[in-house]
Formats: structure tokens, C-alpha cells, sequence
């Protein structure tokens, strides 16, 4: 058995609400999959040197070779995230200021591009924090015990 993408995007869908998504979804579901399929292959490098399962996968089908662990599944929805909201921080249209009579339009898109930016910062620490102790759990330290220090 193996593991499909949609497996990997119903987790990342429980990590976030974005209306954009929402209605892209009801439109075209077909392309809605292919979308969330860009912010998965964008994700995967970051955590496959770490995984102690094959990340190989075949995009045709939306399937990994193998049958990932929840724990495999939770991270790379994770990665998604990331990569999504690094989207999100960098769309040029929330960065472009208009004219206005009052600050106010300014001071918001300002106001917004900061608390992305934030928000993007805590998900790549969390990741970061979840892949170390994901490979902590999994190091073998026997060759430690006996004093093979491997230097």
C-alpha cells in the first residue's frame, strides 16, 4: 500500500483556513489537487534527507512508493505549510502600497505583511524543531555506549 498526496493535503488543509482555497476548490478540484501538489514537491527536499522512509513518488498518480508513518505524513504537511505561507508573504500585491487619502491603507498592508512574515518565521521554527526531534528519536546511539564516538 501506498500513501497518497490527498493523504498529505487533508492534514495540510487542518493546519490552515484560506477562503482562496476554499472557493478554488469548489471550482475546479481537479486543479486544486495539482496546486497543492506544487507546495508538496517544494516542501519534500527540506525534510527528505532526515526521513527514514523513501520520499520517492510517482506525480502522475498522487502516490509515494511506499506506506508513510503518520509521523512522516504530519511533517510533510508541515512542509506544505511553509511553503504555502512563504506564497503568501511574497505576493507582490499585498506589498504594493496605494494612494490614499489616509494612512490607514498603508499602515494595514504594512501591518499585514509583518504578522505573515511572523506567522512564517513560527512554522519554519516548528518544522525545524519537528524534523530535530523526529531525527533524535530515530538516532542510534549503541555505537555510543561502547565509546565509537565515530571520530
Amino acid at each position: 500500500m501506498t500513501t497518497a498526496y490527498s493523504n498529505i493535503y487533508d492534514r495540510f488543509l487542518q493546519r490552515m483556513t484560506d477562503w482562496k482555497l476554499d472557493n478554488f476548490y469548489t471550482a475546479d478540484p481537479t486543479g486544486f489537487d495539482e496546486y497543492l501538489q506544487g507546495f508538496l514537491v517544494l516542501g519534500i527536499p527540506t525534510f527528505e534527507t532526515f526521513c527514514d522512509q523513501s520520499l520517492d513518488r510517482n506525480d502522475t498518480t498522487a502516490l509515494f512508493t511506499e506506506d508513510l508513518t503518520d509521523d512522516n505524513v504530519n511533517i510533510l504537511s508541515l512542509t506544505m505549510l511553509v511553503a504555502w505561507m512563504q506564497k503568501e508573504k511574497n505576493d507582490i500585491r499585498q506589498m504594493s502600497l496605494h494612494i490614499s487619502d489616509k494612512d490607514f491603507k498603508t499602515y494595514s498592508e504594512a501591518n499585514n505583511l509583518r504578522a505573515k512574515n511572523e506567522n512564517y518565521i513560527i512554522a519554519k521554527e516548528e518544522l525545524s524543531q519537528l524534523i530535530i526531534d523526529y531525527t533524535w528519536q530515530r538516532a542510534d546511539f549503541t555505537s555510543w555506549v561502547s565509546g565509537d564516538f565515530g571520530v
